[in-house]
């Protein structure tokens, strides 16, 4: 039997390696698998990854990490491998391990071969083929980023630390899912936290602990969902409100009387850029009035690849990118562009890691004026443009001008912003 550490090579299948586990008795199955998910878990921080995936197939057990914000194929294991994985995983997680039709939610703490110790969100579900397990790893307070390392340009940097320190109304942080707006959600958290402020959250899960915020878990199976949270915390005097998500018109509605009555409230909010926050809202049965009165700024982000710093190449070619030609803006011509190329410290990828993208919406008064009288998403827009707020795509494009990331990645996550911006 293999050295725990080094389990890995079992995990391809081989027929030596059938044959190894075959004759394994009862106990030495059990420290396998105990061994097996431990590394796996190991295998996925130590790489980065976000998260992991146990996937029961017809005939194996599939295992992927999401690194980078894209999945990459893991181990396979054996089929009658299934049932002790899942098992030991709900295990670890305080699940119970005879519920296998209804979806369980747990948690898991854990400590790398370093002696640090981390934390992994455990969520089951059923599927066709079994019981699927997703393991999402959470960072922790000293991992929570500060503002100034989350990659906006200082203009946007310097209008979003201005927001955050109004005394009242509603900062939105808009994206699609994945797109990173809990971490800067977090970030200004971080940069509010003081003893002179009450900081409560509600956040369904709540995904880093961070001392001298109070934060609150939704529990849907108590009856405690967001705007039956916020009613509550309402009654607790605080300075900041950080909603997790506004996903229905109730809670959309109570976050906006908080802002009014003299709350700073942060939450986010899934818009296709900083503008349709307000259309959103209005969506949501909020009238404009305390849209208006409300809103202060919203923060519009999205991830890309980052070019791996050491095999990225110079290029000039921009043909293959919609972006080119009058798509580039004079500010951003001569110079050179770069792509990806791929070595050993990226695995052969090109990217390592990922750059966020923002754009800051500040709603000032002529922005309040065109709300009040129902002005259309594109007016609003060239009004903000007009005041000068960088759009998604302009920051992108100082991303690839700067070797950060690709013109290829900025058309994928900007797609239709250059159609938008005029």
């Amino acid at each position: 039997m293999r050295k725990k550490g080094n389990l890995f090579g079992l995990y391809n299948m081989a027929n030596e390696e059938r044959d190894l586990l075959r004759e394994m008795g009862p106990g030495e199955e059990e420290a396998t698998v105990i061994d097996m998910v431990d590394d796996i878990i190991k295998r996925g921080y130590l790489e980065g990854a976000s998260d992991i995936h146990f996937e029961p197939q017809e005939n194996r057990l599939r295992v992927r990490f999401r690194i980078d914000g894209v999945l990459e194929e893991g181990p396979f294991l054996p089929h009658r491998l299934i049932a002790p994985i899942i098992s030991r995983i709900k295990i670890m997680a305080n699940l119970d391990i005879g519920e296998k039709r209804l979806p369980q939610d747990g948690h898991i703490f854990q400590m790398s071969e370093t002696g640090k110790g981390f934390h992994l969100r455990v969520s089951t579900i059923l599927t066709s083929q079994g019981e699927k397990v997703a393991l999402r790893l959470l960072p922790q307070e000293n991992e929570v980023f500060s503002l100034c390392d989350l990659g906006f340009t200082p203009s946007s940097l310097n209008i979003l630390e201005s927001l955050i320190h109004v005394p009242n109304g509603m900062i939105l942080i808009t994206g699609p899912t994945g797109c990173g707006k809990t971490s800067t959600l977090y970030a200004i958290l971080k940069a509010l936290n003081s003893t002179g402020r009450n900081i409560i959250s509600i956040e369904d899960p709540i995904e880093c602990e961070m001392s001298g915020v109070n934060q609150i878990s939704v529990n849907l199976s108590a009856g405690l969902d967001f705007a039956r949270g916020l009613r509550a915390i309402l009654r607790q005097d605080p300075d900041v409100i950080m909603i997790g998500e506004i996903r229905d018109a109730e809670t959309a509605s109570i976050a906006v009387r908080a802002a009014i009555a003299g709350r700073l409230v942060l939450s986010s909010l899934h818009t296709r850029d900083a503008v349709g926050a307000i259309t959103r809202l209005l969506d949501m049965g909020i009238p404009r009035y305390k849209v208006e009165a409300s809103l202060v700024g919203v923060v519009a982000q999205r991830l890309v690849a980052r070019l791996c710093p050491y095999c990225r190449t110079v290029t000039d070619d921009t043909s293959s990118s919609s972006l080119n030609g009058s798509g580039i803006p004079p500010f951003f011509e001569g110079g050179h562009f770069y792509q990806q190329k791929g070595c050993s410290k990226c695995r052969g990828k090109g990217y390592k890691g990922r750059v966020l993208l923002h754009e800051t919406f500040i709603v000032n008064q002529a922005i309040q004026n065109l709300i009040h009288r129902g002005a259309s998403e594109l007016e609003l827009r060239r009004m903000a443009q007009k005041q000068g707020m960088e759009t998604l795509w302009e920051a992108g494009l100082q991303k690839a001008r700067q070797g950060e990331t690709t013109l290829a990645e900025i058309e994928r996550v900007t797609l239709g912003e250059k159609s938008r911006r005029n």
